[in-house]
């Protein structure tokens, strides 16, 4: 069975917090990129906005909560148990969103919820925290989830999700989503803002291609790659042709004249010997 339907039937009951603990969770124990594309397009299947909108900002790390910070998080756990116990307990776990999830205690009055905990309640919430108010709320919101939750509340606020995707992957599954080209979600994303809802929603068919609002639209650079002197002298030639405004003059530009009259000249600095280096 595909990894993307197993999380579906895993993450159909209980609180939608639980959702995003679920697709870090698969994501971390998936190593194929394709089985994290697939999960990643389940996800944005299943998941209604804001939520999923959230959680792809906070998997590119567009998301921002300024209320909250790891050391605020260490803080909030020696406060509830022996600090040379959690010490020992991450020293075994690892992860600090993990340890934490599992050793916070239960409060002694469970909190009672007459709703299901979205990812955006949870955004909502700490984004409006002052510094000074975010310890209470996030403690308040820990106490509020279970374990799953809670390892999606402090992956989240303390932004390193550690789950082997990158911003272009995740891209790359929004393309393969909305059965889109790479380039074209790449040349809107600087314009965009989370929850992306106008992105999704032209990605669904509902609504117009979201309006290019950048400065500049995003060209993504070629890499770089090791060439000899001879191949240099391979490289067309290109040819600037004015823009018909009479701002821009025609010119031939030679690729292999400016890159490889430079690097001549570096080899040639770096054979001559150095004149403050003394003669042997």
């Amino acid at each position: 069975m595909e990894a993307g339907f197993r999380t579906r039937s895993c993450i159909q009951d209980g609180d939608r917090l639980n959702r995003f603990a679920e697709l870090l969770d698969r994501l971390v124990l998936t190593p194929s990129r394709n089985g994290k594309i697939r999960l990643l397009v389940d996800y944005f299947r299943t998941v209604e906005d804001p939520d999923r909108g959230l959680a792809l900002a906070a998997i590119t790390g567009d998301l921002s909560i300024a209320a909250v910070k790891p050391a605020m998080l260490r803080a909030l756990i020696v406060e509830r148990m022996d600090p040379v116990l959690f010490g020992y307990s991450y020293d075994y776990v690892g992860d600090l969103a993990e340890t934490v999830s599992l050793v916070w205690p239960e409060p002694a009055e469970p909190l009672r919820r007459n709703y299901p905990m979205t990812l955006g309640d949870v955004v909502e919430k700490l984004q409006r925290a002052s510094r000074s108010d975010g310890p209470k709320v996030l403690a308040g919101l820990l106490d509020s989830v279970g374990i799953p939750g809670r390892f999606a509340l402090i992956k989240l606020v303390t932004g390193g999700l550690r789950i082997g995707v990158s911003a272009r992957l995740a891209k790359q599954a929004l393309a393969d989503f909305g059965s889109v080209e790479v380039n074209e979600i790449e040349e809107l994303w600087y314009g965009l803002t989370p929850p992306y809802e106008a992105l999704f929603q032209w990605l669904e068919g509902k609504s117009p291609k979201p309006e290019k609002r950048a400065a500049a639209l995003f060209r993504p650079v070629m890499l770089s790659n090791a060439a000899e002197l001879g191949d240099l002298e391979k490289l067309p030639r290109r040819t600037m042709r004015p823009n018909g405004n009479g701002t821009a003059s025609a010119c031939r530009w030679s690729a292999s004249a400016a890159c490889g009259g430079s690097i001549r000249a570096l080899a040639t600095t770096f054979r001559q010997p150095s004149r403050t280096s003394p003669t042997p």
